[in-house]
Parts: structure tokens; C-alpha cells; sequence
């Protein structure tokens, strides 16, 4: 239980999904809820690479002109 808690499921969640944690069936409905729960996080990973490659695009930008002396506009 402690792993489903770790993978971000709500308690709510892990409530629903344990007759199946407890005998250790994986059914259908199953396999459907983790993915289901796995979209979001996927969704905010997308998210989050996409910001950082921006930041990286700002920060190459920065260095080199900062590497030629010029003073930032403003």
C-alpha cells in the first residue's frame, strides 16, 4: 500500500483499488485505473520538459551575450 501512496494515488483511490491489491488479482478494471491515474503525471512530466527546454533556450541566449559584454536591455 505504501508503494501506491509513493506512486501518488489519493487514499480515496487506493481504497477502491484494494480488494484487488489485497488478493492480488490484476483485472482489467485495474490495469484501466493505474493508467488513468498515469495520464495526468504524464501530462505534467510533458509539461515540466517543455518549460525546462525554454529555460535552457534563455539561459544559452544569457550566456552568450553575456560572454560578449553586453549589458542587458531594459
Amino acid at each position: 500500500m505504501q508503494q501506491l501512496y509513493a506512486a501518488g494515488l489519493s487514499s480515496r483511490t487506493i481504497s477502491e483499488l484494494l480488494p484487488c491489491v489485497v488478493t492480488g488479482e490484476v483485472t482489467l478494471e485495474l490495469l484501466d485505473r493505474l493508467s488513468a491515474e498515469q495520464d495526468p503525471i504524464d501530462m505534467k512530466i510533458s509539461d515540466l520538459v517543455k518549460t525546462r527546454d525554454r529555460l535552457d533556450g534563455i539561459i544559452t541566449t544569457a550566456t552568450a551575450v553575456g560572454d560578449k559584454g553586453r549589458p542587458c536591455p531594459g
